[in-house]
């Protein structure tokens, strides 16, 4: 969900609160920073997060494109569906 919401926005830059208020994960008790931190070690994004509490944000967010991934777990569906020798 925050994964695709950052992908559509085309942006490099958010605000935490923004995206929080966007996605309601306040009320899902989702915590964002958690989230991404999860993406960035699965190789999926990188980012600098900046500023404190309620003022904090995201900068110089990148998608990671698949071959530049180094991530052991990250496959393609083609990988994930084939059989181990």
């Amino acid at each position: 969900m925050v994964y695709e919401y950052l992908k559509r926005s085309g942006q490099s830059s958010h605000k935490v609160e923004d995206i929080n208020n966007d996605l309601q994960l306040k009320t899902l008790n989702i915590r964002l920073m958690s989230v991404l931190t999860g993406l960035s070690q699965q190789g999926l994004i990188s980012f600098i997060c900046e500023g404190k509490r309620g003022d904090r944000r995201i900068e110089e967010l990148q998608f990671i494109p698949y071959v530049q991934r180094t991530h052991p777990e990250v496959l393609t569906f083609q990988e994930w569906i084939s059989p181990v020798d």
